[in-house]
């Protein structure tokens, strides 16, 4: 029998989905230690936030427990609950689901977060505890719990569930197998909170308590205010002049899903401001999730603003300004603050399970479209307010022009003084041939005279005669 000629074709094979995320955590969830823990935590909010949203829910409360001393953060929802026969397999396995029936989102006219089926796998396996409960009164008339211990169940029981008892229950304690500094950070739960304000079209009720190390208690509400305000939060001392909101809206949008043409719609919420800031706030959101990564939903439109306001602010310039200011989308960059919200029913949106980062390249096109004529139609009729915005870009642009001719004169004087940088006493070598180089180091200026009458054409001929070969030899001789 010949020899094998492969012995190193060997693999390792995870038996369980649990075992997968476990041992390879990021190619899930995109980050470890506490960032990966606030990944999983965002991930029990927006499955709250999606059942709320359902309209066929009865959810409309959402109360959030962080409790320092222990580690645990409890996500509780009255929703309908999770059907208590399919709970075990919806959060041991990878499976593409979502509480919305794909064919009905369109009819619905609902915005979700996708298909999340890592997201709840995630909870489960990078949990050094886990505790589930679905209360499902009304419909079954029990409650169901599920207890997880680093990826393994460790205990589940029933029990008898008032019919006006409904809904959800998450209590989640984040595995170290994240990464040493695995733990939940509130002050970036309570900002993702915050933020939450600005974006909850539904007005669900949000509340939460947080317990110090020392047993202190804090608790706070979460009142639905206009998104455009999130600028003045982000921004505060450093706006100029007032915040403005663009809203767009798009029916009979059609998504493809595998050879499948779905009808979806979006809005879209625009803030912008301009600030005193070199640094300005910058930030998206996609269905009340913070998309930290932006995407091509900011990027469109970024893109609407910046063609928009260069041409507006083109068209008026006077003759004189035309010629010296040519507007740029830098000028209309510079200092704008920027946040958008997008609402839709589109399923493939995101990057990753993370949702970090929206991607897609006909919605961006779309995006920029919708939101042009969105900024005609207000600028339209609103010019004086456009004109205070082009002031702005103008002045931006006057702002660029002076800086350029600053830096060209400084680097114009640089290389004119060259000279200056040079070492008093030395002279460069002057010959052309390969045979040997000069190099001078004088002391003294009259040393330095010295070489330039050897250098002189009109002593060659002398010292040609007394043979003189070199410079260093006339020198000698002077």
């Amino acid at each position: 029998m010949g020899k094998k000629l492969y012995e190193d074709d060997i693999y390792d094979h995870l038996e369980s989905d649990i075992d997968k995320i476990r041992t390879r955590h990021r190619q899930y969830i995109s980050y470890s230690n506490a960032a990966g823990a606030h990944s999983v935590v965002d991930e029990i909010i927006n499955n709250a936030l999606d059942e709320c949203r359902t309209p066929k829910s009865p959810g409309n409360k959402i109360h959030i427990e962080f409790d320092e001393r222990d580690g645990f953060i409890t996500v509780v929802d009255n929703g309908r609950g999770m059907p208590t026969n399919i709970m075990e397999k919806v959060f041991t396995s990878l499976n593409m689901g979502s509480n919305i029936n794909t064919s009905n989102k369109a009819k619905l006219k609902t915005e979700t977060l996708g298909q999340n089926g890592t997201g709840t796998l995630a909870i489960c396996g990078l949990a050094e505890r886990v505790e589930i409960t679905s209360y499902r009164g009304g419909t079954e008339d029990i409650s169901k719990t599920l207890i997880f211990e680093e990826g393994k169940k460790v205990d589940e029981y029933d029990a008898k569930c008032s019919s006006d008892k409904h809904g959800l229950s998450v209590r989640y304690k984040p595995s170290k197998v994240m990464g040493k500094d695995t733990r939940i950070i509130w002050e970036d739960i309570h900002n993702e909170l915050l933020n939450l304000q600005f974006l909850n079209q539904k007005h669900i009720i949000i509340d939460s308590v947080y317990i110090d190390k020392k047993g202190k208690v804090t608790t706070e509400k979460y009142k639905p205010l206009p998104f455009q305000d999130i600028l003045q939060r982000n921004n505060k001392e450093q706006i100029i002049g007032q915040p403005y909101l663009i809203t767009i809206n798009a029916d009979g949008l059609i998504e493809d899903l595998d050879g499948i043409e779905v009808e979806r719609y979006l809005t879209m919420d625009i803030a912008f401001v301009y600030t005193s800031s070199l640094n300005p706030y910058i930030d998206s959101f996609s269905n009340s999730n913070n998309t930290v990564d932006n995407g091509d939903h900011l990027e469109g439109a970024l893109e609407a603003l910046c063609r928009y306001f260069q041409n507006a602010t083109k068209n008026m310039l006077s003759e004189k300004e035309r010629e010296k200011l040519d507007i740029k989308w830098d000028d209309v960059r510079s200092g704008l603050s920027v946040a958008v919200s997008l609402r839709t029913n589109f399923e493939r949106l995101y990057t990753g399970q993370t949702k970090h980062k929206v991607v897609a390249p006909e919605l961006k096109r779309i995006i920029v479209q919708l939101t042009m004529d969105a900024l005609n139609a207000f600028f339209g009729k609103n010019p004086t307010k456009l004109k205070v915005v082009c002031d702005i870009v103008k002045m931006n642009a006057r702002a660029r022009h002076e800086g350029d001719k600053v830096r060209t004169a400084v680097v114009n004087n640089v290389l004119n003084n060259w000279s200056s940088y040079k070492m008093k006493n030395f002279d460069p070598c002057t010959n052309k041939g390969k045979a040997y180089k000069e190099l001078f180091i004088i002391e003294g200026d009259s040393a330095k005279g010295s070489l330039k009458i050897a250098r002189d054409p009109r002593f060659q001929a002398l010292f040609a005669i007394r043979g003189v070969k070199h410079n260093t030899d006339a020198i000698k001789l002077l």
